[in-house]
């Protein structure tokens, strides 16, 4: 039996302001119901970020204290995911360009994969995802993994709404050329494999 939200949908702001407002007064428990409500789904967003679920559960840790700590700059007009996610997308994308650099600087860098991967190979969602730039990575993860609109992925990453629409054609190219690894595979072969990596993610 699927355990329902911790905060009724109906109610889900009003109470999530309440525990906002308690914990700014000084109340020691009022943050731990925010932790609960919301820590399954930040902790699957850095994993789709960094591919690995114990970083993912630290980032999730940063994330909360972080937020506990930043809480007076949170707007209640604003749904309180889209905040902790805005934080958790940010922090993640820190650290992958702490990667990039540390690679980088000891050039332990792995050499490109050659061209002609066979077309029925089966892609797991990390590495796919690894084949994209922070950018790219960032609006397929909010977009298509977590479903937050393209203005609201703008908003939470600061760019145009225009430009998240760009990143997400240029990350789906990116899959498919991964995917199929040779120009002359079918059109069809190539958007059937891309689909099934968004549709693994959802599971």
């Amino acid at each position: 039996m699927t355990r329902g939200p911790l905060f009724p949908e109906s109610q889900q702001a009003e109470d999530e302001s309440l525990a906002v407002a308690r914990s700014l007064a000084g109340a020691a428990d009022a943050f731990e119901p925010l932790v609960r409500a919301h820590a399954s789904r930040v902790i699957r967003l850095a994993y789709h970020f960094l591919g690995n679920w114990d970083e993912a559960r630290d980032l999730a840790q940063e994330t909360f204290a972080r937020a506990y700590f930043c809480l007076g700059k949170y707007d209640p007009g604003r749904p309180f995911a889209t905040w902790l996610c805005t934080i958790a997308a940010r922090l993640a994308t820190d650290r992958l360009r702490r990667r990039r650099v540390q690679a980088r600087a000891a050039a332990s860098l792995p050499p490109p994969r050659t061209r002609g991967l066979d077309p029925e190979t089966d892609l797991s969602l990390r590495e796919a995802l690894a084949r994209l730039t922070p950018r790219q990575r960032q609006a397929v993860v909010l977009c298509d993994l977590h479903g937050f609109s393209g203005t609201e992925a703008a908003e939470m990453i600061g760019c145009a709404a225009s430009t998240i629409r760009v990143l997400r054609l240029l990350a789906r190219r990116r899959l498919r050329d991964a995917l199929a690894g040779a120009a002359e595979l079918d059109p069809e072969v190539e958007s059937a494999a891309a689909d099934a990596i968004v549709l693994e993610a959802r599971k």
